[in-house]
């Protein structure tokens, strides 16, 4: 698993199109509950390659000098952020309040 998280990452880095990593070794191995456990902390192998993705969209927002997103970001792509944000919210909510007593 180890071996296919590393070729995963040297994938989104290298490659242009970084959504196969995702699609192909993510699904097909199964790294939705797989982990590396170091020093008590968890750190799950899915969000190691969605931490890796998203810092490499920050290196290219400074890197290049066109957008970043094939066509723009119109207000679909907008529309979609913000359905997004209104359907985990409420999660996030109610994972803060307290159980009861």
């Amino acid at each position: 698993m180890l071996a296919a998280m590393i070729i995963a990452l040297i994938v989104i880095f290298v490659r242009r199109a970084n959504t196969s990593p995702f699609r192909s070794s993510g699904n097909f191995f199964g790294f939705a509950g797989q982990q590396i456990y170091v020093g008590g902390l968890h750190f799950y192998i899915l969000r190691i390659l969605i931490m890796a993705g998203l810092v490499r969209l920050v290196v290219a927002k400074f890197t290049t000098s066109g957008g970043l997103f094939a066509g723009g970001f119109d207000w679909v792509d907008k529309l979609f952020v913000m359905w997004i944000c209104f359907r985990v919210l409420p999660g996030s909510f109610l994972i803060m309040v307290p159980a009861g007593p």
